[in-house]
């Protein structure tokens, strides 16, 4: 009985933590709603990045660092999930 409820406990916490970051779908709609101004600003914050790391353009480009980033989220892989009580531009910020 007691390996139940540790069991149970687990699942409900697990489902609790999941609740707190977007779904693909989530993360889709809010791509989707990103305006020009908003991927201006997250170019220039991936421009930003690659000049602090010093990576060469011939390593990578701010474009393809984004895009690398918007692709992770889309795949929910830990430590890129987009909570849901942060904006998405918030959040790419952070990931870049």
């Amino acid at each position: 009985m007691k390996g139940q409820t540790e069991s149970s406990g687990s699942a409900a916490q697990a489902t609790t933590e999941d609740q707190q970051y977007a779904t693909r779908d989530e993360v889709e709609k809010g791509l989707r709603a990103l305006t020009d101004v908003d991927y201006g600003k997250l170019i220039m914050i991936a421009r930003y990045f690659c000049k602090q790391r010093r990576l060469s353009l011939s390593k990578m480009e701010p474009e393809e660092l984004l895009s690398e980033a918007v692709l992770k989220t889309l795949q929910c892989e830990q430590g890129k999930r987009w909570a849901n009580l942060v904006n998405f531009l918030r959040h790419a910020r952070h990931i870049c």
